[in-house]
């Protein structure tokens, strides 16, 4: 048995409810008893829900529509709902954005030619929530602005480093970046720290939830890819590092 007490409450049926699990980033959870799915989440204070059922629909209801509802969660969503609302520590994963092709995850690769892409796709069974993107730059060179990118021994890139994502199965091109400043604007914040080498890591601002549905949600997999497409070689090392919680 369920009860939302006094919280706000919306509810309708599957179809409606189904499209909210991506566009408002629920967790699905549910409740059964012997006739019925209580299928709900929350999106903020509020209390999103709809009743699937498990046999005759009650008052002559449509009931063909009903037993298609009560298969696609069943086979679709039922095994994964009920996790956890707030973030797990035990299902944190924190790595950097792995190159397509192989090899390492460092974006210092010419790109000038054939570009090199680099992109994390969600796996089997787990949504994921990204809260945390960093662009880590290292190399001898000094730290530059204006028409350069990053250190003062690039100039402005011709074809730019280009962020992308795709979530609830929209392809977005995040910020194309050029000079040291296309990375600023797109952050929460930056270090800079010299010495040998100088350090500059963009702390990159996030939507409140960004969530890559698990492989297999819809027809070609969300990712968060960055795409190489000058000759970034001669930098040290440059990495886009990602933390988030599978959910």
């Amino acid at each position: 048995m369920i009860s939302f007490g006094s919280m706000p409450q919306r509810s309708n049926d599957w179809s409606w409810f189904k499209p909210m699990i991506t566009s408002k980033s629920i967790k699905v959870q549910f409740e059964e008893d012997t006739g019925k799915y209580t299928v709900y989440g929350y999106d903020g204070g509020e209390v999103l829900y709809c009743i699937i059922w498990k046999g005759a629909v009650p008052g002559g209801g449509d009931q063909v529509q009903n037993d298609l509802d009560k298969t696609d969660f069943e086979d679709n969503y039922k095994a994964n709902a009920n996790r956890s609302v707030d973030d797990v520590p035990s299902k944190i994963i924190a790595k950097a954005i792995p190159p397509v092709l192989g090899g390492g995850n460092s974006l210092a690769v010419d790109g000038s030619v054939t570009p090199v892409v680099f992109e994390y796709n969600p796996p089997t069974g787990w949504d994921i929530e990204i809260n945390h993107l960093t662009f880590l730059f290292e190399d001898t060179a000094g730290v530059a602005i204006g028409n350069q990118f990053v250190y003062d021994n690039m100039g402005t890139l011709s074809n730019g480093l280009l962020l992308e994502v795709k979530a609830d199965d929209l392809s977005v091109n995040w910020q194309n970046m050029k000079r040291t400043r296309d990375l600023i604007e797109i952050c929460d914040d930056f270090d800079v720290i010299t010495g040998a080498k100088s350090l500059f890591r963009a702390k990159i601002h996030l939507p409140t939830a960004l969530r890559l549905a698990r492989d297999g949600t819809f027809g070609s997999p969300d990712y968060l890819r960055v795409t190489v497409r000058d000759d970034l070689s001669s930098i040290n090392f440059a990495e886009a590092f990602f933390q988030g919680v599978k959910i």
